[in-house]
């Protein structure tokens, strides 16, 4: 064997080595977080409103908070306003309620013509602006998809139907903030 392929067999062995010692000395990688569920803590999440501003969940504390994550492209979302208008018409008074929409859309322009032909009061976020901070948090995989975070800042429900909704969220309000 001349010396060029000794160095190069040596070399190879090396790198060997060295990446056998990396993976048994390497960390374990962290497990994934679990979804949220009731009774966790929410997420610390944030996004940005429409206006551009940054919308931070944290800073919702002591109300109850009810997230929306919807699209204008989504059949079953679009359904669910008459029902979102009729919790939003039943609380918009409450000062410590907040329904909360949080859009998967792409395009902002899309979404804003969409809420004005609508005619959607309740406070919009634009997503995709956060880099979809509040879905991925939320670890929300299909649409819609509602929490309801009580004034502590813990999930309380998860996608309830509109009558139980309403029910848990005047209980809600009742409980000391």
């Amino acid at each position: 064997m001349s010396k060029l392929g000794l160095i190069v067999v040596i070399m190879v062995a090396i790198v060997l080595i060295v990446l056998v010692v990396l993976q048994f000395t390497a960390a374990p990688p962290s497990p994934p977080s679990p979804p949220p569920t009731n009774g966790m803590a929410a997420p610390d999440a944030s996004s940005v409103m429409l206006d551009g501003r940054k919308w931070r969940l944290a800073d919702q504390r002591g109300k109850v908070v009810l997230l929306d994550f919807w699209a204008t492209w989504c059949p079953p979302c679009v359904a669910a306003i008459p029902e979102l208008k009729k919790i939003h018409d039943t609380f918009k008074d409450h000062p410590d309620f907040l329904l909360v929409g949080v859009s998967g859309d792409e395009e902002k322009s899309a979404l804003e013509s969409f809420i004005q032909k609508r005619e959607i009061p309740w406070l919009q976020l634009f997503d995709m602006a956060g880099d979809y901070e509040m879905s991925r948090k939320f670890d929300v995989t299909l649409i819609p998809t509602t929490f309801l975070i009580d004034r502590q800042g813990n999930i309380a429900a998860k996608n309830l139907p509109t009558e139980q909704l309403i029910k848990e969220i005047e209980r809600l309000l009742k409980a000391p903030a």
